[in-house]
């Protein structure tokens, strides 16, 4: 059997011949199948012999980006009319963020040129201004970042107590 994920198909069954051999594709043409080898079944796909784990990780990135474009496309549903235009210009700016982070290899972040913040800072919450004015509010807001650490990363880099 087939188990067919975006544009690529991997045999789950182990072929029983050395030679690829070709299967129909639902629409009639044919595609090419897993051929067993001394290393374990391998595919051809663009002339590069490629094992089962390299489709399986490569399939993982599609589904991802696939996922992430349907719910992308259900949040912009539901967006006022007026605000369709440049919401959707960024969800096109994170889907092309979002392709680079997946398919690129290697560390994300470069560490060493992370530096320490400055002593002052981080502030405790009493010590920022309190105001009941609604634009005062919003400008702090606009500021605001939040990070969080799950999975003792915080505790690693230094943080100490609550890490969101």
């Amino acid at each position: 059997p087939l188990v067919k994920m975006s544009e690529i198909s991997i045999s789950v069954d182990p072929p029983t011949g050395l030679q690829p051999t070709e299967a129909p594709t639902q629409d009639g043409s044919p595609q090419q199948m897993a051929k067993l080898s001394p290393g374990g079944p391998q595919s051809s796909i663009f002339g590069h012999q490629r094992t089962p784990s390299m489709d399986f990780k490569e399939l993982t990135k599609k589904d991802a980006q696939i996922s992430l474009a349907m719910e992308l496309d259900k949040l912009m549903k539901t967006m006022p009319e007026g605000q369709k235009h440049v919401v959707e210009q960024d969800f096109d700016g994170f889907k092309r963020l979002f392709g680079k982070f997946i398919n690129e290899t290697g560390p994300s972040v470069v560490w060493d040129k992370i530096e320490k913040l400055p002593q002052n800072a981080i502030q405790s919450y009493a010590s920022l201004p309190h105001t009941e004015d609604k634009e005062a509010i919003r400008s702090m807001l606009d500021q605001l970042v939040v990070i969080k650490l799950n999975g003792g990363l915080g505790t690693s880099m230094g943080c100490s107590g609550p890490k969101s």
